[in-house]
Order: structure tokens, then sequence, then C-alpha cells
């Protein structure tokens, strides 16, 4: 049984789809179901862009959304069929980005449209919303590894998971106003740290530290 299901889209894919709606006489939910179809029996497809992106800062989703305003739909939906691409898109991403996060059906929907409209020849518009590294370049925040360091040097240093304090007065590139934009909260790059950091936290000895690194 199909049921109603919200997306946000960009205004130029789905004028594409409609498009195509028009001209194949098939409704948009019929396209929908017949692609999703598709992806399930012939599996070897890759996902085309990063559908399970984050965005971090509040600065930079208000940047984001400025830049790339989307627009509500309503479209009609096969619960079941859809979960099962978003399983095997959810498989495909985790190989192709190492991305865990589960996807949402929304995110989903979007991707088999684009795959859909662009697999019937059209030219895709606003291409810089699907490229991954214009994403990467624009709307993420990519020091991880040098937080990792500091953290690592500050670690070292105490024998112990430096406070916010301790943190800024070691000053330098990764601040500690970056990481609140890049994690949420100190708190919560705390937490990255200490996954990232799982095992060598049990041995404060074995965290890898190099003298040389500069902040």
């Amino acid at each position: 049984m199909k049921k109603e299901l919200i997306i946000r889209v960009l205004p130029s894919l789905w004028k594409q789809v409609q498009d195509y709606s028009e001209r194949s006489s098939e409704a948009v939910p019929v396209l929908l179901y017949n692609y999703c179809m598709f992806l399930l029996d012939e599996p070897s497809w890759n996902v085309p862009y990063e559908i399970n992106r984050r965005i971090t800062s509040y600065h930079l989703k208000e940047r984001f959304a400025l830049d790339f305003p989307l627009v509500r739909k309503s479209v009609m939906v096969d619960p079941e069929l859809l979960t099962d691409v978003a399983r095997l898109a959810q498989a495909k991403v985790k190989t192709q980005y190492n991305n865990s996060f589960k996807v949402n059906f929304p995110s989903v929907v979007r991707m088999s449209l684009y795959m859909l409209i662009r697999s019937k020849g059209y030219e895709m518009q606003e291409s810089n919303f699907y490229s991954d590294s214009y994403f990467t370049k624009n709307y993420s925040l990519n020091s991880e590894e040098g937080f990792l360091a500091k953290m690592d040097l500050l670690y070292h240093k105490y024998k112990r998971v430096p406070t916010a304090r301790e943190y800024a007065q070691l000053g330098g590139s990764v601040s500690l106003s970056y990481i609140k934009g890049r994690f949420g909260s100190y708190s919560q790059s705390i937490n990255f740290y200490q996954q990232n950091r799982s095992v060598l936290l049990l041995d404060n000895q074995s965290i890898p530290y190099n003298k040389k690194i500069t902040t």
C-alpha cells in the first residue's frame, strides 16, 4: 500500500521529472516505482553522489540553503519497496564513502529521481548540488586529522582528555570555536576523539605523538 512521502528537492530536478512524466504519460509515483524496481533488479549500480551528507556547522547549513533552495514536494511511495532500495543504497554508501549513517527515504527518492532523469538523457542542472568535491570544498569542515593530532598532543601532556580551556590555551589552528562549529559542542568533539582513539586511550603512552606537530 502506497503512502505519501514529503521530500525536499531542487525545483529544476522536479521540473524535469514532471516533464518526463508528461512525455511518457506515466504519473511520477509510477515512474518512481518502476525505477526502484530496476535498481533492485540491476544491483550493480553505484550511488551517484554522497546521499548521506552531513553539514555540522549551522553557518554552513544556512549557506547551503541559500545556494540551493529546495522545495517541498509530495510523492506516493511503496514503503516496502523503498525500504529495500534504501538498504541497498546504504550498503553502497558505506562501501563508496565509508559512511555508516542510516540513509532516509527522502534521500533515496531524490537519488532515484536524479538517476532516472539522467538515464533519460536530460542535462542535469545545478550540477554542483550533486558534486561531492564541490560539497566537501564548500560545506564541510575538513580538519579532523588536525583536531585529532592536537588532542593527541594535549592528552600526552595532561595524561587525560583536556578541558575546553586547556584546548583553547594551546592556540593555533583548529581553534575551539572552529571545532564547536564542526561538532556542535566541545563535548561532542570529545566523543569523536574517544571514538577514534578508543583503543589507544586505554594506554596513554600508545597514543600517536609527534613532537614536530605544529598547531
